[in-house]
């Protein structure tokens, strides 16, 4: 399976798109660095004035006049914060655009579901932690002619003790194995 690139410039990130800088020097750096080339939007740019990744000189009145993009390495978010080397007229190519998410929590247990478009394919990934790691997973599904179709799955021995029983914010807690999982569904919708 194949999946066709999505570049776009920087400047059209939305917090949750997953990303890779199109130069290959840029990539490699972020490899060395930080073990990946994805990353997860976590505060866009915000642009006084469209930007025109044909002309240099409106790129730099551009990222002037624009908030810092805030992004995480996939998988790592105690490594994120804000990209000083990218600007909004950077190409990049958009893996995956968060489509929805939602949390919840009951006496024993909670959830996390996102779903993602991966073109040319939609993902879930949902992740059900419950106090004991027998009754919990975390998984992504394909989105198939006949439903959710299960991808792939990462067993609750791998996770479950790392998690806190009651975290205040399911959202921020579950995140890095929320794009663990996407992450993996990416390598595997990809592989050519």
């Amino acid at each position: 399976m194949s999946q066709k690139s999505d570049h776009r410039t920087a400047a059209d990130l939305i917090a949750a798109d997953l990303y890779r800088h199109t130069d290959p020097d840029e990539a490699a750096r972020d490899r060395a660095e930080h073990d990946t080339d994805l990353w997860v939007v976590t505060s866009p740019f915000t642009l006084t004035a469209p930007c025109d990744p044909t002309d240099p000189d409106t790129a730099d009145e551009d990222k002037d006049a624009a908030h810092l993009l805030h992004a995480y390495p996939a998988g790592r978010p105690e490594d994120g914060g804000p990209q000083y080397l990218t600007s909004p007229a950077d190409t990049i190519d958009l893996l995956a655009r968060l489509l929805d998410a939602s949390a919840g929590r009951s006496a024993h247990t909670y959830t996390l579901t996102r779903t993602y478009r991966l073109p040319p394919h939609t993902v879930q990934v949902q992740i059900r932690r419950n106090d004991y790691a027998f009754q919990s997973h975390a998984a992504a599904s394909l989105l198939t002619a006949d439903g959710w179709s299960l991808l792939l799955a990462d067993p609750p021995d791998r996770w479950h003790r790392q998690t806190a029983t009651s975290p205040t914010d399911i959202q921020e807690h579950l995140d890095p194995l929320a794009t663990h999982l996407l992450s993996r569904a990416h390598r595997v919708l990809t592989i050519t």
